[in-house]
């Protein structure tokens, strides 16, 4: 079932039968729209409720919706979730003493818990009937004064429900005939004294006294062509005043309380109405096809139109609005038949606005009232006249200059003193004109007079002076009409003795004290005395008492002789003339803009300042601004010079670029406070924190407008939060200020930011608030506020720190006990230590004193090495000197043989030198653990052979045979460099200490993985005492060859490094005149370390 079928097809079709008639009185608004465009789940608006929470809520044919003045939270049917909404189609909405909310939908009753933003099933009677329209809940009613129970409607009829013990009764059975009425309850009401009213979609109009549980038909209408269909109750409201107000969409017909009827609207609109709702008290508000809202005020029987003036009227479209709903702060919803909702604040329309009063008038200049409450508006392209009844006649489209065929913008007006129907106007090029208003005609002419002339043609300001002169402003400068002796005068604009300057425009003129005061477009303020007919400065940029911002002033008004407030380009200035001292606004103070083009003080006291951005009201008391913009019915941001006037009514007057305002401040001082708070929305890293378990773990437990507590975990501290103000209305340029008390002591600078962001929070308790700034710039009293425990890490909690202290205060009570202990005991081990320490000390003192000893020798064995080492050197380069003398000399003397022995023996020489030199440095690499090993399989005969052929010449010197008995695949596992000095050093020493004509032999033998080489020859060998001092470090033996060859000692002690260094070891055996034998062992496979 739908509880508005009417479609496009069949109201246009019923239009077509219409011809649509309005009558009565017309109030245009701005109202403000939300569609799909804005987040609204779907366009047709089936029912409208705000809750306690100041959320509003509407019911849609797609879902239901959730607004928070900004953004749209849809809930729809999820299939398999029994904690979503049941049905998408929405058609009614209540709320419940507790706060949950039941909706109506097309597949039974829901209740939701805003808390959780969860829904469950509310079992419905029949629901398991065959016929599924039983499960359409159509209406919903809660009691005023009975929390207990609650009714719904179904196809069956009226139901009575008591959620604490799930008992249902059937108060009201429906019983049209549906082969040609309808059987359903369309609308619900409950009065003043607790009846019921029922409208059905079949049956008419019930009346239930539920204190004596009766139920009657009082009234029931039929279809004027079909007599036995009865014609929908549709909306049932109360006007506030005990008068019911029943809607059957052809008429609209008012009972008492009893159910007796009083009244029948009259049809002043001849269409269908689509919806009613109450307004103040004895109004309601009617929606009314292709028409749109209409206030109905039932003592003065009439109705009055209320047209939305944003944009033209489009030709065949029709206002739709099937819901209406008055919220909290009296803003007027409309949900519409598709095309979403508009919306009606009073206080978004606190200025009536004129702006399509005219097809060519547009930017309005000026105004002046007439005697009979009409009002003249002129600008740029002629002159309109507002009656009384807020309707427009064109006076004229303009004044032409004949000159140029310019139209001529009419600049300023000002009635004359002694004709009431004479309008002096003044032209911006064209001169002075008069407009004569006489009744049913209305004569334009310019105005000249013979013998003088008007000095300017751009006319800027009138004044009528005490002197009864009308005193002209032009961009010459002051000029003065006698209209009586119709003379002209002008006033040469010199301040001082033969310097006349040029004021500009003269854009205001006003008198005080027998004295004009003039507002100058270059001079500032310029005094003219009436008497003696003479300028001065009054105030500039320059005066020295008092300085202006600025010397284009537009604008001037003075308060009790005193007090001069003053509109420039560059601000609001105050000048109190009995302390000659001045104080200036500008943007800074909450001036919205620095030009100032009128100012008119309303009756209490308060100035009201035309500008570039708007109006604003300037309380002198506390020196604060309240500004207005657009978005609460402004013509447009920009007003213009002189377009202002204050009306008899003391109405306000205020003109721009398109079109005027009128300001009542009685409306404007009824804005209610700020409205209520709320946050929306809560995020940790940027990240929304839904309601429920997220993670395994629980943050928020329910909406987070509703919470006052959250908790959070020490690295949960980067998080933000969203709010807004539920006003609900157009104005989009609500400011807030917020703190975060524990992290901030302060406010924050009013902005429209509406999200707060903190990172990095140490863990504490927060209090974050936020409030709306009111107009004067205070912070409403209206705040929302949310508590933030951030929890410690465990090491920074208290039982973890108590734990800590435990701990510490055993591990030092038990170290107390085991150091106690352990100092006994090591008292006891420390004097068995001590005596084998003084044991151990002896041993050492006598050890250190070997040491001592061993060194002394060492270092004696040094010096020796080095005096030996010097002499060894010494004696092969003065041989190595001799033989080159001998060979430079005597060259050409000596015989072939003898510079070959002299080469020869030059070689050897060399080449022992070359071998002590070699020994020396490979003894410091030993020494300085400087020498690498990069052992290789070598083969031991051709390193062998190779060593032999570097001493041939030692060998052939001495004429020694070389014997060598090695295998020919016989390898050796060993450094190449290594091995080539171990052999050199051997066979070196081996020639050394062999005779002429001696033998060397080198063998090999392969055993257990070892190889070993022997170098032996046939000298005279060495004794036992020598032999052991040969591979002594200590001594550094050396003894002489047997042609007293010399050595460093240092060759055999290389060999043992090098033998050892690659895995082998080295023995030596020698006996007297028998030789001697050195033995040196290596591996013949790779080794790891």
């Amino acid at each position: 079932m739908k509880l508005f079928p009417i479609k496009a097809p069949l109201i246009a079709s019923i239009l077509l039968l219409f011809t649509i008639k309005t009558a009565g009185q017309t109030e245009s608004y701005s109202f403000g729209e939300l569609t799909t465009n804005d987040g609204l789940s779907q366009g047709r608006i089936t029912s409208i409720l705000q809750d306690r929470s100041s959320f509003l809520w509407f019911g849609t044919v797609d879902g239901l919706n959730r607004y928070d003045g900004y953004s749209f939270l849809v809930f729809r049917h999820i299939q398999g979730d029994s904690t979503s909404i049941s049905s998408n189609v929405i058609n009614d909405i209540k709320e419940t003493p507790n706060g949950n909310l039941l909706v109506a939908t097309n597949n039974g009753l829901n209740l939701f818990n805003p808390v959780k933003q969860k829904f469950s099933r509310v079992p419905i009677l029949f629901e398991n009937s065959f016929d599924q329209g039983y499960k359409v809940v159509s209406r919903i009613l809660i009691p005023a004064n009975n929390n207990k129970i609650f009714y719904y409607a179904t196809k069956a009829g009226l139901i009575r429900c008591e959620p604490s013990t799930g008992k249902q009764q059937l108060v009201l059975k429906l019983r049209a005939n549906l082969n040609i009425n309808e059987r359903s309850i369309r609308s619900l009401l409950e009065d003043r004294n607790g009846n019921i009213w029922i409208g059905t979609g079949g049956e008419g109009l019930y009346f239930y006294n539920v204190k004596l549980n009766t139920i009657r038909l009082i009234w029931k209408s039929f279809h004027p062509d079909q007599k036995s269909k009865v014609v929908l109750i549709t909306h049932i409201v109360d006007d506030g005043e005990g008068r019911i107000f029943v809607s059957d969409f052809l008429r609209i017909v008012v009972f008492d309380l009893n159910g007796n009827k009083i009244r029948q609207l009259k049809k002043d609109i001849s269409t269908l109405h689509t919806s009613l709702v109450g307004g103040n008290k004895g109004e309601i508000y009617i929606a009314y096809l292709a028409v749109g809202v209409v206030r109905y005020k039932y003592d003065e029987d009439k109705t009055i139109i209320i047209r939305n003036n944003k944009g033209p009227v489009v030709k065949n479209e029709y206002t739709d609005y099937i819901t209406l709903y008055f919220d909290k702060s009296q803003t007027l919803w409309c949900g519409s038949n598709g095309r979403g909702i508009f919306y009606l604040n009073p206080y978004n329309n606190l200025f009536k606005k004129f702006t399509n009063f005219s097809p060519t008038l547009k930017s309005v200049r000026a105004f002046q009232e007439l005697k009979d409450g009409s009002m003249i508006v002129s600008g740029y392209t002629g002159l309109i006249r507002m009656k009384p009844d807020e309707t427009f006649e064109v006076i004229s489209e303009g004044i032409f200059d004949d000159s140029y065929g310019l139209n001529l913008a009419i600049y300023s007006m000002v009635r004359d003193i002694d004709n009431p129907d004479l309008i002096w106007l003044g032209t911006e090029g064209g001169g002075l004109f008069q407009l004569n208003i006489r009744e049913n005609s209305t004569d334009i002419a310019e105005y000249t007079e013979k013998g003088s002339h008007l000095s300017g043609e751009f006319v800027t300001s009138f004044f009528w002076g005490s002197d009864s002169l009308l005193w002209i402003g032009t961009e010459r400068g002051l000029n003065s009409l006698d209209t009586r002796k119709k003379l002209f005068t002008f006033y040469n604009s010199a301040i001082e003795a033969e310097s006349p300057i040029s004021f500009g425009n003269v854009f205001a003129i006003t008198e005080y004290d027998k004295s004009l005061f003039l507002c100058t477009e270059k001079n500032g303020i310029v005094k003219f005395d009436l008497k003696s007919k003479k300028f001065s400065t009054f105030l500039s940029t320059t005066t020295s008492n008092a300085t202006l911002p600025s010397n284009d002033v537009r604008t001037i008004h003075i308060k009790d002789g005193r007090l001069f407030y003053i509109g420039t380009n560059l601000g609001f200035s105050v000048f109190d003339l009995q302390s000659e001292t001045i104080r200036s606004y500008t943007l800074e103070d909450g001036l919205p803009n620095e030009m100032i083009y009128g100012i008119l003080e309303d009756n209490s006291g308060k100035l009201w300042l035309s500008s570039n951005s708007g109006l604003s009201r300037f309380d002198p008391l506390t020196n604060t601004f309240a500004n207005y913009n657009q978005s609460e019915g402004l013509q447009g941001s920009e007003f213009n010079t002189k377009a202002y006037l204050k009306l008899k009514n003391q109405k306000l007057v205020f003109g721009g670029v398109n079109g005027f305002n009128i300001v009542d401040p009685l409306i404007v001082d009824k804005t209610p406070l700020l409205p209520d708070m709320a946050i929306t929305g809560f995020s940790l890293f940027s990240k929304v924190v839904p309601v429920g378990e997220v993670k395994g773990r629980v943050i928020l437990d329910s909406v987070i407008h509703m919470k006052k507590v959250i908790y959070l975990d020490y690295d949960e501290n980067s998080l933000s939060f969203e709010f807004t103000a539920l006003n609900f209305n157009v104005n989009s340029s609500t400011r807030y200020s917020y703190i975060l008390e524990g992290f901030k002591d302060d406010w924050t600078v009013p902005s429209t930011e509406r999200k707060a962001v903190y990172t990095n929070l140490s863990p504490g308790e927060y209090r974050f608030a936020v409030a709306a700034i009111n107009r004067d710039g205070s912070r409403s009293k209206r705040v929302a506020e949310l508590t933030i425990i951030i929890a410690p890490p465990f090491w920074r909690t208290t039982w973890f720190r108590i734990l800590a202290l435990i701990i510490v205060i055993g591990i030092f009570y038990f170290g107390y006990k085991y150091k106690t202990t352990s100092i006994r005991k090591r008292n006891d081990e420390l004097e068995t230590l001590v005596e084998k320490r003084t044991l151990q000390l002896e041993a050492k003192k006598n050890e250190l004193e070997q040491r001592n000893l061993e060194l002394i020798e060492a270092n004696a064995s040094k010096n020796r090495f080095f005096s030996m080492f010097s002499h060894d050197l010494r004696s092969p380069f003065s041989a190595i000197l001799g033989y080159l003398q001998i060979l430079d000399e005597d060259f050409d003397e000596l015989s072939k043989s003898d510079r070959t022995y002299y080469f020869q023996s030059l070689y050897t020489v060399s080449r022992n030198l070359f071998s002590t030199i070699e020994n020396v440095f490979n003894w410091f690499r030993i020494e300085t653990g400087r020498i690498n090993d990069e052992p290789k399989l070598l083969l031991l005969e051709q390193s062998v052979k190779e060593t032999v052929d570097i001493l041939a010449a030692n060998i052939t010197l001495k004429k020694i045979e070389i014997i060598i008995e090695v295998e020919p695949a016989t390898r050796v596992w060993a450094d190449p460099v290594m091995l080539k000095t171990i052999l050199q050093n051997l066979i070196s020493n081996a020639i050394k200490f062999s005779d002429e004509e001696g033998i060397i032999s080198i063998s090999s033998n392969s055993k257990d993985g070892m190889v070993a080489i022997s170098v032996s020859d046939s000298g005279r060998g060495m004794s036992e005492d020598d032999l052991g001092k040969l591979f002594d470090k200590k001594v550094i033996f050396t003894t002489e060859g047997t042609q007293q060859e010399k050595g460093s000692g240092l060759g055999l002690l290389i060999c043992k490094e090098f033998v050892e260094k690659c895995g082998g070891t080295i023995t030596v055996t020698s006996s007297h005149d028998d030789g001697t034998s050195f033995t040196f062992t290596l591996p013949n496979t790779p080794r790891t370390n």
